[in-house]
């Protein structure tokens, strides 16, 4: 049986952390992970009270965002996944560079933020440059594909700015997830970025 990537069980400890009730996740895909979350976050709030909001493709992903995938479901598949559980349900198709920032005036602060959608820098920067404004002192926001892939992309050099800027606390998480690639091993691992206390909003 194939091993099972370790680094997403951070997610629902965040969740559990921070008691979160808004989420927001970029790379929705087939919905597993922010089914995961929504549930967390149930343990804490009634169901209908948690608000999850997803951004996604839902189609092939470019190749120029290291983002090798199979076909993702219909919006409408993932859409009815998700209803299941009870929750206020919001998904938003298309490039996360176009959708995001239209999005991202109309909402509040969340709880949780998911950053795993394309991979390429310019994409996660714009990812982020959207998130920053949804922060709140009680929000994390976690970062995919901290990595050593030589093929570039990744939020490697994001991180390294942000942990110089002084403004937010970052963290590389464990546990690290190695896999056998023809190059050597990739080895990938979240990065979570908190407002300072004193810069919180």
């Amino acid at each position: 049986m194939k091993a099972q990537p370790r680094r997403y069980a951070n997610l629902l400890a965040e969740v559990r952390a921070g008691r979160a009730r808004r989420i927001l996740e970029v790379g929705t895909y087939k919905g597993a992970h922010a089914e995961a979350m929504i549930r967390a976050a149930a343990e804490f709030w009634p169901a209908e009270q948690v608000e999850y909001y997803g951004l996604d493709l839902f189609g092939p992903a470019p190749a120029a965002e290291h983002t090798p995938r199979t076909q993702a479901p219909d919006i409408e598949v993932v859409r009815a996944r998700l209803e299941a559980t009870g929750a206020r349900i919001v998904l938003v198709k298309g490039d996360s560079r176009e959708t995001f920032p239209r999005l991202c005036r109309r909402l509040p602060k969340m709880g949780i933020i998911f950053i795993d959608g394309g991979h390429s820098e310019a994409t996660i920067e714009s990812d982020w440059l959207c998130a920053r404004g949804l922060m709140g002192f009680d929000t994390s926001v976690i970062f995919d594909d901290h990595w050593n892939y030589p093929g570039g992309g990744g939020c490697n050099k994001l991180i390294a700015e942000l942990a110089g800027s002084g403004e937010y606390d970052v963290n590389l998480l464990e546990p690290m997830d190695r896999f056998a690639r023809p190059y050597g091993f990739l080895e990938i691992r979240f990065a979570r970025v908190r407002l300072r206390e004193s810069l919180a909003a």
